[in-house]
């Protein structure tokens, strides 16, 4: 997916992207087993790092974009 370069910023603070993400991330985990093997690897990589630091941790605007992706492709 090519990203324009306004959506470098998503409008969020650093603090909503991460609740954000971690939402989206909930609502992946049962998708991951239909996702391909770097998709899965993502998500699974990216939720251990938000269950290894129990606040949330930082995602990117490009992380955050690409599992809106990911929700919308699987769900």
């Amino acid at each position: 997916m090519t990203y324009h370069t306004l959506t470098n910023d998503s409008g969020q603070t650093p603090e909503r992207r991460a609740e954000e993400a971690g939402e989206l991330l909930d609502m992946l985990a049962d998708a991951v087993v239909r996702m391909d093997e770097k998709e899965s690897k993502f998500v699974t990589d990216l939720n251990a790092r938000f269950l290894q630091y129990k606040e949330r941790t930082l995602v990117s605007v490009k992380q955050l974009f690409w599992l809106r992706d990911l929700r919308d492709r699987y769900l």
